[in-house]
């Protein structure tokens, strides 16, 4: 991908945007060995992990190569999801309906296994729906516009069989003017705010159940306030459904598909593998999904970069049907993209790294972009700060810019003293 970078300013109001006026720092221009597509693809699942999604999402034939190549990577299945800590074994429902229409013999020790996660699943699935209606169901009646979106309603639209979708927390779409309103109405169905909210923002507000499910509202689509922008056109697009008995407002096919690609290329959850079992079945059960769409809002969102990566890895490695196009028309919006726009994906990617953020460092042979990754890890833009910690006192934000430093250099040493000699 052929990146320019251009050192732009955002506007203060990230909700509203404005047109950028440039300012007097450096113009940087960034090519074809710019280390960008090596930065992107960070984004996607590694080999094992796409083999096993492999196995899952292509035709039969394909399906039982790709689980044979996977078993002699990762050994005892079972062992593995047991092991594993990112969420993969949210994928097992999935797995054991897709292995049986598939025809693979996965062994029977496995296949118990299996078996117990679905059952575990689809009682799970039931609790999930009561929640739901008891929520859609009041803010029904207390005139509260409201969009359903990620696992509720995919599990419900693109999945065979919901339960094979497993779902986290309930996702709410808000008017911002009656997010007050909306909270109130969760309170009095004695939901409780979260603990561990983790928002620094007021777009988000997260809630529990007596069950312990979480229920979160957004103003917003993305966390990443980068990302926030009008959403008039969003509201307009949004089709009304049966769910689950209940008349329910959804994000449009496109906007639905932006979405799941857009959170997972900033989210740790991507390590799941959920979104692109989302994004895949998206586009087959919507075959005349307007793609202009998908790709004015990736454009004036400014996530060009990352989306046009993660649709890229959708169509080489599962031959999801995207118009050339597309392509195109993200890649030459990418050409375009400023400082900001190249910290929101360096922002995501160490999201989604967590502490293995030395790979960043590792996995990039271009010093230029070397350069801006060090910069980011030590001394990011103060409008990142205000992105990831929300408006704070000048004296906490210089507190924060000496730690970042300080974080870094003690973890460097950590992995000196555990290198193996």
């Amino acid at each position: 991908m052929n990146v320019r970078l251009r050192t732009d300013t955002l506007p203060s109001d990230s909700h509203q945007r404005r047109e950028r006026e440039p300012t007097k720092l450096q113009y940087l221009s960034m090519r074809g060995d710019s280390g960008i597509d090596e930065l992107l693809s960070l984004l996607l699942p590694p080999r094992a992990s796409t083999l096993l999604l492999r196995a899952c999402l292509d035709t039969p034939a394909k399906a039982l190569d790709a689980w044979h190549t996977w078993l002699k990577l990762s050994g005892n299945p079972r062992s593995t999801f047991e092991k594993d800590r990112t969420g993969l074994k949210g994928l097992l429902p999935f797995i054991e309906h897709s292995f049986y229409q598939n025809r693979i013999d996965v062994g029977e020790e496995f296949q118990t296994y299996l078996r117990v996660s679905s059952l575990r699943e689809k009682l799970r699935s039931d609790i999930y729906r009561e929640v739901l209606n008891e929520i859609l169901s009041t803010f029904n009646t207390s005139g509260i516009n409201t969009i359903v979106m990620k696992g509720a309603v995919l599990s419900e639209t693109v999945y065979d069989q919901p339960h094979t979708r497993h779902n986290h927390a309930i996702d709410l779409l808000v008017d911002k003017s009656q997010m007050d309103v909306a909270i109130r109405a969760l309170k009095k169905l004695s939901f409780t705010p979260c603990s561990n909210h983790r928002y620094a923002d007021h777009d988000h507000a997260e809630f529990c159940h007596n069950s312990g499910l979480p229920v979160v509202l957004h103003t917003q689509l993305f966390y990443l306030p980068h990302y926030h922008s009008d959403l008039t056109e969003i509201w307009q697009r949004r089709l009304d459904i049966d769910l689950g008995g209940i008349r329910a407002a959804v994000l449009s096919p496109a906007d639905n598909l932006l979405h799941v690609c857009g959170h997972a290329s900033y989210s740790r959850t991507r390590c799941n593998l959920r979104w692109v079992c989302d994004a895949v079945l998206i586009v087959q059960r919507h075959p005349n999904l307007d793609w202009n769409v998908v790709v004015e809002n990736a454009c004036s969102k400014h996530m060009a970069m990352p989306i046009r990566a993660m649709l890229e890895y959708l169509s080489r490695e599962f031959d999801v049907q995207i118009p050339a196009n597309v392509f195109s028309r993200l890649g030459t919006a990418a050409t375009h993209a400023n400082a900001l726009d190249l910290e929101a994906v360096l922002a995501g990617v160490t999201m989604g790294l967590g502490s293995r953020v030395g790979i960043l460092w590792k996995h990039n042979s271009v010093w230029r972009l070397k350069f801006h990754i060090l910069r980011f890890l030590l001394l990011p833009s103060p409008l990142y700060m205000q992105w990831r910690y929300g408006s704070a006192t000048p004296g906490h934000t210089t507190l924060r810019y000496v730690y970042r430093p300080i974080r870094f250099i003690a973890y460097r040493i950590y992995r000196m003293i555990r290198m193996p000699r």
